[in-house]
Order: C-alpha cells, then sequence, then structure tokens
C-alpha cells in the first residue's frame, strides 16, 4: 500500500533502507521545500520519508545529526535520521536526487486556524528557549545557504526581477515584499 504518486522512488528508498510490509502511507502536507511521505509499516514501526530539495547539499544531514543529537541531550524531542548500512545518513537516487529518512515523532498538527491569540506568548517562550539552547551549541554548520536570513539579499533579489521588466503585477507584489523586508512591518502582538 503505497502511494501511487512518486511509487518506483517511495520503494527504491523503502527497498534500500529496509523497510517492509508497508501497512499504511501518504503525503504529509504543509512543507513547501521537500516532499514529505508518512509510512507505518507491519510492526507498527512509523518513519518520515523526504525527498530532498535540490538546494541541499549531503553534508547537511552531518548538521542535522549533530544538532539534533545536541538538542535531544539537552531535552528537546527531536526526530533522528536513519542511518543506512554502510551508516549513511541519506540515499543518493540518480539525478543527484537525496533521500533521508527520520524516525517519527507522534503529536498533534495544527495549522493557524486552530492557534489562539493566548498561545503566542507561550510559543515566543519556547522559541526563544529553543534559540537560547541552540546558541549554546559549540558546532558550526558545514551547509550554508547563501543569503538564507539576510533581508538584504532577498530585497536585492526582488530589485532585480523588477529591473528585469517584469509584469505590472509581479512588480507590485515585490514592491511590497521589499516594503515589508525593509523594516516597513507592524506587528500585531507586543
Amino acid at each position: 500500500m503505497i502511494l501511487l504518486t512518486h511509487k518506483n522512488d517511495l520503494n527504491k528508498v523503502l527497498y534500500i533502507y529496509k523497510i517492509k510490509n508497508i501497512k499504511e502511507s501518504f503525503v504529509l502536507r504543509g512543507g513547501i521545500i521537500n516532499k514529505t511521505f508518512y509510512v507505518k509499516d507491519c510492526l507498527g514501526r512509523k518513519f518520515v520519508i523526504q525527498k530532498v530539495n535540490k538546494m541541499f547539499s549531503p553534508i547537511l544531514m552531518k548538521d542535522i545529526r549533530i544538532i539534533s543529537k545536541y538538542l535531544r541531550k539537552n531535552g528537546w524531542i527531536c526526530s533522528t535520521l536513519v542511518n543506512l548500512k554502510n551508516g549513511r545518513l541519506f540515499y543518493r537516487q540518480k539525478g543527484n536526487i537525496l533521500w533521508r529518512v527520520y524516525n517519527y515523532i507522534e503529536g498533534k498538527s495544527f495549522d493557524s486556524s486552530n492557534i489562539y491569540p493566548n498561545i503566542y506568548r507561550d510559543v515566543g517562550k519556547l522559541l526563544g528557549k529553543f534559540h537560547s539552547d541552540l546558541n549554546l551549541c559549540v558546532y558550526k554548520t558545514e551547509h550554508i545557504l547563501k543569503g538564507f536570513h539576510q533581508k538584504n539579499f532577498y530585497i536585492e533579489k526582488a530589485r532585480n526581477i523588477i529591473k528585469s521588466g517584469c509584469a505590472e503585477n509581479i512588480k507590485k507584489l515585490l514592491e511590497n515584499v521589499i516594503s515589508e523586508i525593509s523594516g516597513n512591518v507592524k506587528y500585531p502582538f507586543r
């Protein structure tokens, strides 16, 4: 019982990771970067399988392993990457496509429709603790995405698209993005 979309790719990944007799599988929705699947085998073992976006290199898996180990040591619940028999943290498919497998962590899914303003403070405290704990991690990540979390990088990209002569509706959208990123954002909860 494997999903029809990506069936051949998933079957190969399941074979490589020795995950057999699939009882349940479905696409995990909500993410916008990686294609993500949930799989449960007949033994009740649950996994998350991801087809990793091409912007990420294999060294990212090493970063994930080290940082998640650090976070678990400090009381955080984190998924664990499943190693292949050869110790690798990913499977490389033809075309330089990477797949990774995590153990599945039970939890409750939510989105903005079931988050109420009174929990924003708790979420903020949790994020603050998370970043505080990460700040104490003595590890310099090896995988770097150029410009990630650098607003000027995105402002310049947007300006270049505008200069290239894009459609008027795209130009207005990008001008709004530039304005928002530049710091003219008004935050509703202070």
